[in-house]
């Protein structure tokens, strides 16, 4: 089964941790950022405590919406936050699984590095349909952050 888990680093220059975790703990920074390129976010519901739920729409380009949700497992500030992740929208063709995506944020000598690990996937297709999602979203955070 480790070879359906998606495990992407990327070092942040000049940021703190603080600041990146707030990134993915408020509603209105985690808008800007989350989906691949040109989605747009609606954020429904962000109860960040553990055992607290969240739900949001990512908007792609083509008006497509896909809606999912989750639950807040483990939340460490500023290092380490874990949420499950459910597609609410069955007919997306992404699966409909429960998975878990665990983020750990570190302090390094210029900045922070955010090692992102999305796990339980039924299989190495669903993986890497993710990785193209994560991927270019974890970019549209790094330039936000380098802007601030």
């Amino acid at each position: 089964m480790t070879d359906n888990i998606l495990t992407l680093t990327r070092t942040f220059p000049d940021v703190d941790p603080e600041t990146v975790y707030d990134a993915w703990t408020r509603p209105e920074l985690l808008a800007d950022w989350y989906g691949p390129e040109g989605f747009e976010n609606e954020i429904h519901e962000m109860d960040v405590r553990v055992g607290g739920r969240y739900h949001l729409t990512m908007i792609a380009p083509d008006g497509a919406h896909y809606p999912l949700s989750g639950e807040y497992r483990t939340l460490e500030p500023p290092n380490r936050l874990a949420f499950s992740w459910k597609w609410e929208n069955q007919r997306t063709g992404i699966g409909n699984d429960i998975t878990l995506v665990t983020v750990e944020i570190r302090q390094v000598a210029r900045g922070t590095q955010v090692t992102l690990t999305h796990s339980e996937f039924a299989d190495a297709e669903r993986r890497d349909n993710h990785r193209h999602g994560w991927e270019p979203a974890l970019d549209k955070l790094g330039r936000i952050l380098a802007s601030n």
